[in-house]
């Protein structure tokens, strides 16, 4: 009787052993999106966390093409709880690398589309070096992005509502683009600077011929550049600027100035205001194309009296869903030289031929600016002596023209002010101590010990030069100071000789703008 009691036990035992396994070890599958679902934006494609082991991983393909491949930690392993999911997220909006045929500009076309995971596991069932595809689950769903147009034109307009507070972050960065570089030393594009702010947009008054006065706050800023960062506390930001605008976007008053000069000389645009993009008056369907002259194409570096003003074509391409919105997407381009030169930053570029591009996602409906999304390409000239080259220490080398080769080090901080310190760590040579502050206006007296090896002429202006470093003269654009000092424009020994040497350079800069929040 007790024996058949003990086998009974380790019989039930047993059970229980392999009923606790197989619930450890949850099936490997696709819970969402369910098979057939229609999709848009961001999808969420989520199997069992509980069925991955510690060591494994999950490939994700999409129509049979590699997307990604993620694993969860051990601790989310060891802290999960039943039922919980891991999720990898494909963004339809967004290009998708790895060799994708998709295009790159729109993510993918609405369609159908197999998403599939497979499971690889370590190979012998324990955590080793090679793995093995253990399963793979799949499923179809409808990428339906795009809204149909219907038959009638669409009047769009920005809609103001007193109250309303709409948050915007902004991502920026400039590139030296590779491969039509001179002594870029590669194809691939080097970033040479960035940065990420937080930006308030908030309806203050209305009109009755529905203008608005809005506040616009930058709330937060970082600036990173060769592997530094900076992060701007709230008393170094500058106060809010206030616009009085028409529903068109047009700017028709306002208390202050945009940008920081200071950013702008390294060829960063940060912005205190939203820079809403004007809206056509007529009203559009899609696939109308219409022009718009004397538009300033925001030259990183260009004071605003000076940016080249040219003609954007502009095309209303479709209507598609944007960040949870029904929006217009417009895009406004421009390809041309509009003038011999133009400075980029601290560089000037001869015979620049540009490209611009700006895509705008507008929720038509509730006329509220969802997203844009800007790229500019320079390619041009440098003149020798002067800008980003790729082999010294600094902003991709800093300026070789100047005697101290280290260049823009690195940042010094933290800034005075809404002014950023010298951005010589390990400086140029004779240039002052690292993080004086820097004057910030053509033609000021600067400050420092002296440029060049300590052979500079202190406190002496700078015949026009973007404004910026202690000691520093640069030699203004079109050899400016250079006739009173020859030796000195540029570093080179005789400027009107180096003048003359030029070489390939292209620039890139994206700068990107999209609704987080909004609130009454």
């Amino acid at each position: 009787m007790s024996i058949r009691l003990a086998a009974s036990g380790s019989i039930i035992a047993a059970a229980l052993v392999c009923s606790l396994s197989a619930l450890a070890q949850a099936p490997f599958t696709i819970r969402q999106p369910p098979d057939g679902a229609t999709v848009r934006e961001v999808v969420a494609v989520e199997v069992p966390l509980a069925s991955i082991p510690v060591g494994g991983y999950v490939v994700y393909s999409i129509d049979g093409k590699f997307v990604e491949a993620k694993g969860p930690t051990r601790k989310q392993i060891e802290d999960a709880k039943p039922g919980q999911n891991f999720d990898f997220y494909w963004d339809t909006k967004k290009p998708i690398e790895s060799g994708m045929t998709f295009p790159k500009e729109n993510g993918v076309k609405d369609g159908i589309y197999t998403i599939s995971a497979t499971l690889f596991v370590p190979s012998g069932g324990s955590q080793g070096v090679e793995s093995v595809a253990q399963q793979t689950s799949s499923v179809k769903v409808r990428v339906q992005n795009r809204i149909n147009p219907g038959e009638e034109p669409i009047v769009l307009r920005y809609h103001f509502r007193l109250g309303e507070e709409a948050k915007y972050k902004r991502n920026g960065a400039v590139e030296l683009v590779g491969g039509t570089t001179t002594g870029a030393g590669g194809t691939g594009n080097r970033e040479l600077i960035a940065q990420q702010s937080d930006l308030d947009l908030s309806v203050d008054d209305l009109y009755r011929n529905d203008q608005a006065i809005v506040r616009n706050k930058l709330t937060s800023l970082t600036i990173k550049r060769s592997g530094q960062q900076i992060e701007f506390s709230p008393s170094q930001l500058t106060k809010s600027l206030y616009q009085q605008l028409d529903p068109l976007g047009n700017v028709l008053y306002q208390t202050g100035n945009q940008s920081f000069e200071q950013f702008a000389q390294l060829g960063l645009p940060v912005n205190t205001s939203i820079d809403l993009p004007i809206l056509p008056q007529e009203p559009r369907m899609v696939g109308d194309v219409w022009t718009q002259s004397n538009v300033p194409i925001d030259i990183p570096g260009t004071p605003p009296n000076e940016q080249p003003k040219v003609t954007l074509q502009n095309k209303l391409v479709d209507l598609e869903w944007q960040g949870g919105y029904p929006t217009a997407k417009i895009v406004q381009t421009y390809n041309g030289t509009p003038r011999d030169h133009v400075i980029f930053g601290t560089t000037e570029i001869e015979s620049p031929h540009i490209k611009f591009q700006r895509v705008i996602y507008l929720a038509y409906r509730s006329g509220t600016l969802v997203k844009v999304y800007r790229t500019l390409q320079i390619q041009g000239k440098l003149v020798a002596g002067q800008g980003f080259v790729t082999n010294a220490p600094g902003m991709v080398g800093g300026y070789p023209g100047m005697t101290g080769a280290g260049a823009y080090g690195g940042m010094a901080g933290p800034p005075i002010g809404a002014e950023m310190s010298a951005l010589a760590a390990s400086g140029y040579r004779g240039a002052g101590p690292a993080g004086a502050p820097y004057m910030s206006g053509p033609g000021m007296p600067m400050k420092g010990s002296g440029a060049f090896a300590g052979r500079g002429f202190p406190g002496a202006p700078y015949g026009g030069a973007p404004p910026g470093f202690p000691g520093m003269m640069m030699g203004g654009r079109r050899g400016a100071y250079n006739r009173r000092y020859p030796t000195m424009g540029y570093g080179a020994p005789n400027f009107n000789r180096q003048r003359r040497q030029t070489s390939q350079i292209t620039l890139k800069s994206t700068l990107t703008t999209e609704l987080t929040h909004i609130s009454l």
